[in-house]
Order: C-alpha cells, then sequence, then structure tokens
C-alpha cells in the first residue's frame, strides 16, 4: 500500500497572479490614452480589466483548494479527488490494465484515446506524468504528478508476475 496527496502550491499562483495584475495596469495605462472620436474607453478598459482579474484571482484561489490523492491498494491504482471535505473516487484502475505509464511527452500518440483527464496541482507544467489504460476496448488517458517512490512502486507491482 502507498499513497501521497499533491496540492496546488500557493506562492506560485501568488507570482502569477501579480504578473497578471502588473501587465493588466500598464495595458490599462496605454489604452485609456485612446479615444474613439469624442468617446474615452478609459473607463471600459478599467472595468473590463477589473472583471477578468477578479475572475481569474476566484478561478486560481478555487483550484487551490483541490488536492489528489494517489493510492495503490494492492493491485488498484486509485486518484482520489479532495475538495475541501469533500472526497471523490475520480479513477480506479487495475494495474494489469495499464498499457503506458510515463513522462507525457513520452506518451504514445498513436493510441487513440476516448477521454483524456488532468489531476495536476502545479501551476506550471513541472512533473507531469501521463497513463493510458485499457477499459472494456476503449483506451482511456489521464495525466498526474506522482512521486518518483510512486512510479517506481506502479512498475514493481506491474512487472511483479500474477499467480
Amino acid at each position: 500500500m502507498h499513497k501521497e496527496i499533491v496540492e496546488r502550491k500557493k506562492l506560485p499562483v501568488m507570482v502569477l497572479l501579480f504578473i497578471t495584475l502588473i501587465t493588466f495596469i500598464c495595458l490599462s495605462d496605454l489604452l485609456s490614452k485612446i479615444s474613439i472620436g469624442s468617446i474615452h474607453i478609459k473607463m471600459f478598459v478599467t472595468i473590463f480589466f477589473n472583471i477578468l482579474m477578479i475572475a481569474l484571482c476566484y478561478v486560481e484561489f478555487s483550484k487551490c483548494k483541490v488536492k489528489y490523492k494517489y493510492s495503490i491498494v494492492a493491485d488498484q491504482f486509485i486518484i482520489h479527488k479532495i475538495r475541501g471535505g469533500e472526497v471523490t473516487i475520480v479513477e480506479d484502475i487495475k494495474l494489469k490494465d495499464i498499457e503506458f505509464i510515463g513522462k507525457y511527452n513520452n506518451c504514445d500518440a498513436d493510441i487513440h484515446t476516448s477521454r483524456s483527464k488532468k489531476y495536476i496541482c502545479s501551476t506550471f507544467i513541472g512533473n507531469k506524468f501521463c497513463c493510458v489504460y485499457k477499459v472494456e476496448d476503449k483506451f482511456k488517458k489521464f495525466y498526474f504528478e506522482p512521486s518518483d517512490n510512486l512510479m517506481n512502486k506502479i512498475r514493481l507491482l506491474k512487472e511483479k508476475p500474477i499467480f
């Protein structure tokens, strides 16, 4: 049995929002000097950037509340989504059904998948892995951020012979 919890770090989010805010302020100052005939667009630009910044802050802070728990129990790989006190199982896969697991840039593009999901908390690409598995006759794919320890455990259990 192995489990780990991945959550979004708040410092990169704050830095990203700060840089975005500075960019919006600069754009607002530049665009406020433009006028179309007798209409000055300063008020419209300011309102637009304020609404955009509030929406961006809401989206980013709501993403900070989401955590993912990756678990290996016997021959099952389970991913839980944790939002506040609510825990839901988003993936429950038998290790023998996994066709490919590795870095996302090594993911086989030849396999046609019926869906692709992301169970990632990082702001930037970072340590992203891809998992392609088979359910009935369809392939499904998801992206996640495991530790090296979890990846080693999955590889060891996949290679272990089944009695």
